[in-house]
């Protein structure tokens, strides 16, 4: 009797896995791996600034460590740092910020600005096309020099107690932000 039940249960097993299978279709696959390489963010850096002198009023010699400066006065500081940037489309704005360690009347009464130019290879200069605080500055200029000119200008009507107040300006910050120039 085991004998025969064991042959009809091997039999019922054989016909079970006979139409499990006949039940299936098989397909051709196959597969690749995309191998797109290694993706490089850029860069935006400006060098160490290299300063020239101050002058008074865009034409004489001005030492802030021993001339004083009076209302109306507007002084100026050329300064050179190389630029670095670079992506398809990286672009930068530009500002320039003081940071003063007094806080007192004679700081409130300056104005502090800068214009850009940046200095080609041949020594030829191209003003940057500004569009409000947007400055051109792209790839291109990577590797060339930006001229920043900082002006410092002491109100024409300061008041009477701005006299004899020194005015620390320990760091004028020229600052590069990114942008995105989808050009």
């Amino acid at each position: 009797m085991k004998s025969a039940l064991k042959a009809t249960l091997a039999s019922g097993a054989g016909v079970a896995l006979l139409l499990g299978g006949a039940g299936s279709l098989a397909y051709w696959n196959d597969t690749t791996v995309a191998q797109p390489g290694d993706l490089v963010s850029g860069t935006l850096t400006l060098g160490d600034s290299v300063c020239g002198d101050w002058t008074l009023d865009g034409a004489q010699s001005f030492d802030p460590a021993s001339d004083k400066i009076v209302p109306g006065d507007s002084l100026t500081l050329v300064c050179d740092s190389t630029i670095a940037i670079e992506g398809k489309h990286a672009a930068a704005d530009l500002s320039a910020t003081a940071a003063g360690a007094v806080d007192n009347l004679l700081e409130d009464q300056l104005t502090i600005g800068a214009t850009y130019a940046i200095v080609n290879s041949d020594a030829t200069t191209r003003t940057p096309s500004m569009d409000g605080s947007t400055i051109d500055l792209t790839e291109a200029d990577n590797g060339k020099e930006l001229r920043a000119t900082i002006s410092v200008g002491f109100a024409d009507a300061a008041p009477n107690d701005s006299k004899a107040l020194t005015a620390a300006l320990d760091d004028i910050t020229i600052t590069a932000t990114q942008q995105h120039d989808a050009s």
